[in-house]
């Protein structure tokens, strides 16, 4: 059997980066809906209310990130502890 390195993938940009992640349609039409009211809402917003809605929307968009980024990062490390711990049922232990 023949399987590529996941850390090459990974180092070669070949997989594990954001452009190779493909969107569920769920999560696609989501992002739509959530576009299209966005706009709509912005629409109807004075030029102050639209700044600081913007202000409001980046902080949001980064506490989403830092979010997402701590669930990955404990998932990995969970992942990764499975692993280790099936590798020892395999010896015996």
């Amino acid at each position: 059997m023949n399987k590529q390195s996941a850390v090459k993938a990974m180092f070669s940009g070949s997989r594990g980066t954001y452009a190779q992640i493909k969107l569920s349609p769920e999560h696609e039409e989501a992002e739509k809906a959530m576009t299209e009211a966005v706009d709509a809402f912005l629409e109807k917003l004075t030029p102050e209310q639209q700044r600081l809605f913007h202000e409001a929307y980046d902080f949001i968009a980064d506490e989403n990130a830092a979010y997402a980024e701590d669930h990955f990062v404990e998932g990995f490390k969970f992942g990764l502890l499975i692993g280790i711990e099936a590798g020892e049922s395999n010896t015996g232990q």
